[in-house]
């Protein structure tokens, strides 16, 4: 989210922006109506029904996924649920059972952790409103049949009743786990793992002596860079197991790992046209776990990450250094009204189509003009004529005085005199080749 809202500040202008924490669908949907906020969810985990014309969504890249995790240093997170039942870790029957990698049940004092049990994450209020009809919650805790007179179960951690939604615990119902389930509350349950992992890292190198933690989480999380922890693997998801479910877990007959969830981006349908930009950049935004994941190394651990930067120098850090090329994924445009659009539109093809037929009627009247004046002045130089404008040279005129004594015309005074003085200046001329071709072209 602060990616995004640093491109939307520094690359297209915009400085009324907020960032909030939030994945709940219920939540952004109410922001979404409110035109005066104008929310944009960049990580939703939940659907937002389709008839809710006033939000677009889209995959955002990112698969995720809830679960129960485990140190990496816990030699049964590398392998399948069924490790829990059989005694495969060590000859040592003092050491057999991979539940001795985790803390007893009590071993955590909520009285220590909430002050007051009405404080309990898990009290005597929360099953009606969580929508459990059967299930309580005893000390904090929900507790499956199998352990109800075992004092051997162990404890898993969750935050609170609502983020599982009776989901794990029906899986440890259902496939016999000896765990209870103990809510700490999501800080509680932060500093729990912490305080484990710690442990777990300075344990013994020998693996009976190995401590380990079993707790609720979600991916992709900056908590797994900083705390290294792996899955436990429990039978893949699948659309039967799915059809089992039940919020209550008593009722519900889910034993698999939980539906691996594309995760959403949201925004007001409103701003695609009035903010073509920010719609576009929204559209275009794009991240998948891996590259996500790349973002939470450089997160301080007060941030659950890896590195030693705040969320907003992470990302700065991130869009400086990534191979994800992100300025494809933003787009300028010049705003206008549809109106004004179409009447430009509108305007410039008529103002084409007369520019064109103009520079038509320019261009064949200009052919036509040039055509005849080529031919005339052709004419011209081919069979020149006597006189043009009234004007007739010396010899012109000589000649033709010559041609019309030749046909017995009567010459006149004033033209004979021309005639005598033409013949006696030119007289030594006449045999030249000029005079030869003006008398041939004169007949």
């Amino acid at each position: 989210s602060t990616i995004f809202r640093i491109l939307l500040e520094e690359m297209l202008g915009f400085r009324i922006l907020r960032v909030f924490y939030h994945s709940e669908s219920t939540s952004f949907h109410l922001r979404a109506e409110d035109e005066s906020c104008q929310a944009i969810n960049l990580e939703l985990w939940q659907k937002i029904p389709s008839s809710e014309s006033e939000v677009i969504t889209q995959p955002l890249g990112v698969v995720g996924r809830k679960g129960i995790y485990v140190p990496k240093s816990t030699p049964v997170s590398s392998s399948h649920f069924q490790l829990l039942h059989d005694s495969l870790i060590s000859s040592n029957p003092q050491s057999s059972s991979p539940y001795n990698f985790f803390p007893p049940s009590g071993d955590l004092n909520l009285t220590d952790l909430f002050k007051d049990r009405e404080k309990y994450a898990c009290n005597d209020h929360t099953p009606s409103t969580v929508g459990w009809t059967e299930s309580t919650c005893m000390d904090g805790s929900w507790i499956p049949p199998q352990c109800a007179e075992n004092t051997d179960c162990k404890e898993l951690y969750l935050d609170h009743p609502k983020s599982s939604l009776g989901w794990f615990e029906a899986v440890v119902k259902n496939l016999g786990l000896k765990f209870h389930v103990v809510y700490l509350g999501l800080q509680g349950l932060l500093r729990r793992v912490e305080e484990m992992h710690l442990e777990a890292a300075e344990g013994s190198t020998k693996i009976e002596e190995m401590k380990g933690i079993a707790y609720y989480w979600w991916e992709p999380h900056p908590l797994h860079v900083q705390y290294a922890s792996r899955r436990l693997i429990i039978p893949d998801f699948s659309e039967q197991c799915k059809s089992t479910y039940s919020v209550e877990p008593m009722d519900s007959g889910v034993n698999c790992d939980s539906e691996p969830r594309s995760l959403l981006k949201a925004i007001p349908a409103g701003l695609k046209n009035s903010q073509p930009d920010l719609y576009a950049l929204w559209s275009s935004f794009s991240l998948d776990n891996a590259e996500q994941m790349e973002m939470m190394m450089l997160e301080g651990p007060w941030m659950g990450g890896g590195g030693n930067l705040t969320i907003e120098e992470a990302a700065c850090e991130w869009l400086r250094t990534t191979n994800v090329n992100w300025s494809h994924w933003l787009s300028v445009t010049i705003p206008s009204t549809p109106s004004e659009g179409s009447t430009k539109s509108a305007f410039s093809l008529l103002e084409i189509t007369l520019f064109t037929l103009l520079m038509l009627f320019v261009l064949i009247g200009g052919w036509v003009i040039f055509r005849n004046l080529y031919v005339h002045f052709q004419t011209r130089s081919v069979k020149p004529r006597r006189s043009f404008q009234n004007f007739e040279s010396p010899i012109e005129k000589t000649i033709a005085l010559l041609s019309d004594m030749l046909q017995g015309k009567k010459i006149p005074k004033e033209n004979i005199a021309h005639l005598k003085n033409t013949l006696q200046f030119h007289g030594d001329h006449v045999n030249t080749p000029e005079w030869q071709e003006q008398l041939l072209s004169s007949d």
